[in-house]
């Protein structure tokens, strides 16, 4: 679920507005894991370090099956990349989707 590709109207941060919502969009890089593209997201969106994130996301949620989710299957398959999980953390929605995509907005 790695996407590697720049989008031609991506900030500096790596987050693009998501034409069909107010959602600003980012990917998981090659090297990070899903949980720690969300706490990257969600501290751009909130202009703070990671670790200074006022909810952290293992007190709301488990990393590690968040990462498990969107992880291959145990026989190596990829997953089908039309799913997504959504959840709401520090006064934000979050929307991960099977494709990489990492979607942080308003709540509601």
């Amino acid at each position: 679920m790695v996407h590697t590709e720049n989008t031609p109207d991506s900030s500096t941060d790596g987050s693009d507005r998501d034409p069909r919502s107010d959602h600003v969009g980012f990917w998981v890089h090659e090297r990070e894991s899903v949980s720690e593209a969300v706490v990257r997201a969600l501290a751009t969106v909130e202009r703070v370090e990671p670790t200074e994130l006022d909810c952290p996301l293992y007190e709301r949620l488990d990393p590690d099956a968040l990462n498990a989710v969107f992880a291959p299957r145990l026989d190596g398959t990829a997953r089908p990349s039309d799913g997504s999980l959504v959840f709401s953390i520090c006064r934000r929605d979050v929307i991960v989707r099977a494709d990489g995509r990492v979607l942080v907005g308003p709540v509601g």
